[in-house]
């Protein structure tokens, strides 16, 4: 959420959960301007920064170790918005 907001440039951020069998999938995505495919992968990296960012680069490094440590995932699509789709995925326990 803070990322959307600090630099994805939108307006709009819509948060939506939805319940699995086993899983429970949390998404995060806004209308700003996205992340190019050849970096969809590369955000994860630990102290990846974006070019204008001024972040550390630790925030969705984090995000994903903490998910895959409890047994899920974390993925990144185009936002039906316009920007970036941050998905979730947890096993329920």
């Amino acid at each position: 959420i803070e990322n959307s907001i600090k630099h994805s440039g939108g307006e709009r951020i819509r948060i939506t959960g939805r319940e699995e069998e086993d899983t429970v999938r949390i998404s995060v995505e806004d209308d700003g301007r996205g992340i190019p495919d050849d970096m969809k992968e590369e955000v994860f990296e630990r102290s990846f920064s974006g070019v204008t960012s001024r972040g550390t680069g630790m925030g969705t490094y984090l995000v994903k170790m903490i998910a895959q440590t409890s047994g899920g995932d974390v993925t990144v699509k185009d936002s039906e918005l316009g920007g970036a789709r941050f998905e979730i995925t947890l096993k329920k326990v």
